[in-house]
């Protein structure tokens, strides 16, 4: 239990680090915390990209991808650590944020690939998110 602490702790540290942009989602008019993200956000944008599967899509109305990482803060040119990455959903949304000079490390394992079979190949082949490195490891095994 103390290991999983340390590391959604250490999630979060990574996830929240400063970037040398100046917030680049209130250039497009985000909204006040709490509140949805608003259209033309880069993260409204991101979860609205044209490359993103139709199952990917159907299942944002449940999961408010966008409002999600606006509220943690997500932002163009950062690293992210994508811990229990699974199949990639939101990999690829954060993808979309960092954009070409940022970088998502995506964590999953052996069980969980079998798990979601084709859709992590079909997500992460023929570098198809040449901004995303697959850490394929177990929690246990992260030296963080």
């Amino acid at each position: 239990m103390r290991n999983l602490s340390l590391i959604l702790a250490a999630t979060l540290v990574i996830a929240c680090s400063p970037s040398t942009v100046d917030n680049p989602g209130t250039e497009k008019g985000t909204t006040e915390p709490g509140l949805p993200a608003a259209p033309g956000t880069i993260y409204s944008e991101a979860v609205a990209s044209s490359s993103r599967f139709a199952e990917d899509r159907a299942r944002d109305s449940g999961r408010k991808p966008a409002e999600v990482l606006e509220f943690i803060g997500i932002e163009p040119g950062m690293t992210v650590l994508d811990m229990f990455a699974g199949g990639g959903y939101y990999t690829e949304i954060i993808a979309n944020i960092v954009g070409e000079t940022g970088q998502v490390i995506a964590q999953t394992n052996e069980a969980y690939i079998a798990y979601v079979g084709d859709e992590f190949a079909r997500r992460f082949g023929n570098n198809r998110l040449s901004n995303v490195e697959i850490l394929m490891a177990e929690n246990n095994e992260l030296e963080l």
